[in-house]
């Protein structure tokens, strides 16, 4: 947790922060529009990150590859994801295969939009690799109380 002292959580990267003055996540490595954290020169390579990118769909395709990119090449242990609820996109679709939380209405809000509902459905993925099954337990039992979990089971 942060502290005074350490105003941040150590080994957590948010790769598009809204801003790096007063960040929404107190994480110890941010990058905003201005940096960039598309850009391969922007490294995750170690952190755990929480990844969420503006809502059109363009942005968190990229994004979206970006991280299962990062998280299937071992760079990366775990990534928790929240995007558009838009099962019918290519990008949901390469998701699939992770946990995931369908968010009830109402249960989202997000402190940069005007409105609230914003009108589209919220997702939480977590993307991990491997034997993570008490990650994916905690990641359950945190936001499964928010709304309708989803665990991909393999035969």
């Amino acid at each position: 947790e942060p502290t005074v002292e350490k105003p941040y959580i150590e080994g957590l990267l948010d790769p598009c922060t809204n801003s790096k003055i007063a960040s929404n996540i107190p994480a110890e490595k941010l990058y905003d529009k201005n940096d960039n954290g598309l850009k391969l020169s922007n490294s995750w390579t170690g952190y755990y990150v929480i990844l969420n990118p503006e809502y059109k769909a363009q942005v968190q395709w990229r994004f979206v590859n970006r991280a299962i990119d990062e998280v299937e090449n071992d760079r990366v242990p775990a990534v928790l994801l929240i995007c558009r609820n838009s099962t019918d996109t290519a990008y949901f679709q390469r998701l699939t295969p992770y946990p995931r939380v369908l968010l009830r209405r109402h249960t989202s809000q997000c402190k940069d939009y005007d409105k609230s509902p914003i009108g589209f459905g919220i997702v939480v993925f977590c993307v991990a690799k491997g034997d993570c099954l008490d990650l994916y337990d905690r990641f359950v039992r945190f936001f499964g109380p928010w709304g309708e979990p989803n665990i991909v089971i393999d035969a």
